[in-house]
């Protein structure tokens, strides 16, 4: 019974600690499952995502495979960042959860509580055991700015409990992995392939470095012997990258068949640069402002905090002799995840502020396979994590029992020196609207009357949406109006389209339009005039409405109105 009580309220510390901050940063109404009013951008589309797979009445595959969304084509949530997996487990109860119902919030709750957690256990592994150093370690990792920073709105690509996870795991292969331990690992990459095909990735380096490290500390007089553990990392490993990719395909992040499915434009440019780990970006620190970084790269940011640069600064100066760990058998395998994952992020073009230390040309085809990974200033994320368990490692074996007062200094500054950052993501979503013109009563009854909903140009066809009906938020605008009414809609902002989506939608769905004119059952948004003077209306009745060209059936009235004639285009 004591037991069951010391687990009930560890967890219980857990849950009301990563709530607590996580209503700091993002504020309540962005936790509240049932509040809708604040979404926008990423988490705009990741939550269309969910609104029209629940619609579908049966599963298909992949899972979470949306047949209302970029119609008649389809699409998986998984390229609007809408949490597959999630959206799959909340599948079954669809029609008994409210119309409103929004998972995204309470999904980064539970990404702070797990950040928390495995940073917990990931410090009292690091610091002898102590239970008040591992949870201000965990307070450490809790608070580390990449994680907080996703908060502004790529929620999804918060799950950093994930990497956390596998170092956890990689930090208890010394001597022996069982069974047990080598699925918790592939299941560990089975939930990262339903989550995101970053996170995937870098839980995978992780973990294959597990593997790498037990072979080379486990000494020879261990069972069993060399070459069955050489099989055994194998099986280990090859069984975390089936999981992995299974997931993958399973959640429709990877889709075969259809060529440049998740490659895209950008790589080299949304990289991280070699500063990133000491500039505060937009956020003043207590000691410096931002650094000359090129503002393409915050996709790379990757700030450490001024509390655990001095945190590691001290140890240094107190005992300078823990530098020679860095350099024993056991931290090759750290050193492969630094390397590889700081490799990974700078891209095959290396910049330090503004001076370019490389810039290498491949082929083409090279340069679209990296295009999978286009935001490769994420992937230092491993190395990030690492750099903060050397911290706090060394911490402790500078300062011994002092690690637990020093690690309270560190978490304080840390939390002094983020503080404009968290008070910037707490005011961008207490000022974030989803309010749409399309909420006003004439375009609710066109969502009434209509099944499909066609936007020209649709939103994926122009750079960002800049020419679309509504402009960049003409995605939600438009795809909320469809998803509450149960209609189709060929328009949509996704992370990665397939040249097939952008060859049906951009060229052969406007050139059918014009030759073939409008359809009884759809309800048409037009940029600009041109499209609409230039096509049969088949009793559409087209006016100028909030700035948009509106065909819809109406009752009484066809053809094209004069505010749409005198437009002048």
């Amino acid at each position: 019974m004591k037991s069951w009580l010391e687990r009930l309220a560890a967890s219980s510390l857990f849950v009301a600690t990563g709530a607590a901050f996580a209503i700091y940063v993002v504020g309540i109404r962005v936790l509240n499952p049932f509040d809708i009013s604040w979404l926008g951008g990423d988490s705009a589309t990741g939550y269309l995502g969910w609104a029209f797979f629940r619609q579908e009445e049966h599963l298909s595959f992949p899972l979470g495979w949306a047949s209302k969304l970029g119609y008649p084509l389809g699409e998986p949530i998984a390229y609007l960042d809408s949490l597959p997996l999630v959206a799959t487990m909340f599948w079954p109860f669809r029609h008994v959860l409210p119309t409103d119902f929004q998972y995204i919030g309470p999904w980064f709750v539970l990404c702070v509580v797990l950040q928390f957690y495995f940073g917990y256990r990931i410090s009292k592994r690091l610091t002898g055991g102590h239970e008040l150093s591992a949870l201000l370690g965990g307070l450490l990792f809790m608070t580390a700015p990449p994680f907080i920073w996703r908060s502004v709105g790529h929620f999804p690509l918060a799950s950093h409990w994930l990497i956390l996870a596998a170092f956890d795991f990689y930090l208890s292969t010394t001597q022996r992995i069982s069974r047990g331990r080598m699925v918790a690992g592939g299941l560990l990459c089975f939930v990262a392939g339903g989550v995101n095909p970053y996170i995937t990735a870098m839980v995978l380096l992780v973990l294959f470095a597990a593997y790498l490290r037990w072979l080379i500390l486990a000494g020879e007089e261990s069972k069993p012997g060399r070459p069955a553990r050489v099989l055994r990392a194998a099986l280990g490993a090859g069984f975390s990258l089936g999981l992995a990719v299974s997931a993958l395909l399973i959640f429709g992040f990877l889709r075969p068949g259809e060529s440049g499915g998740y490659a895209g434009a950008g790589y080299k440019i949304y990289s991280m640069n070699l500063l990133a780990p000491i500039d505060p970006w937009d956020y003043p620190g207590l000691l410096w402002n931002r650094l000359p970084i090129s503002p393409y790269q915050y996709e790379g940011y990757n700030y450490l905090g001024l509390g655990i640069v001095l945190l590691g600064l001290a140890a240094l100066v107190w005992r300078p002799s823990i530098v020679k760990g860095l350099f024993g058998r056991g931290a090759m395998t750290g050193w492969l995840i630094f390397v590889v994952s700081l490799l990974l992020a700078l891209s095959l073009k290396a910049t330090a502020g503004s001076i370019i230390l490389y810039d290498i040309s491949v082929p083409d085809v090279v340069l679209d396979a990296l295009g999978a990974f286009r935001a490769s200033g994420r992937l230092f994320w491993p190395a990030f994590y690492l750099i903060m368990c050397c911290v706090i490692g060394a911490s402790y074996a500078a300062f011994g029992a002092g690690v637990r007062t020093a690690l309270l200094l560190a978490l304080l500054v840390q939390m002094f020196d983020l503080r404009p950052m968290h008070i910037g993501v707490h005011d961008n979503w207490a000022r974030a609207s989803s309010a749409a013109f399309t909420n006003d009563p004439i375009w609710q009854e066109v969502g009434r009357k209509h099944r499909h909903l066609i936007v020209v140009p649709a939103w994926q066809c122009n750079k960002d949406g800049q020419d679309t009906p509504g402009g960049f938020p003409g995605y939600w605008i438009f795809g909320k109006l469809a998803a509450d009414y149960g209609m189709t809609i060929n328009s949509f902002y996704a992370g990665r389209n397939s040249p097939k989506q952008l060859e049906y939608f951009c060229k052969t769905q406007p050139a059918d339009i014009e030759r073939d004119g409008l359809e009884v059952d759809s309800a048409y948004v037009f940029s600009s005039a041109a499209p609409v003077l230039s096509t049969q209306t088949r009793g559409h009745f087209c006016r100028r409405l909030n700035g948009v060209v509106l065909c819809s059936m109406v009752d009484g009235q066809h053809g094209i109105a004069d505010n749409v004639m005198k437009s002048g285009q």
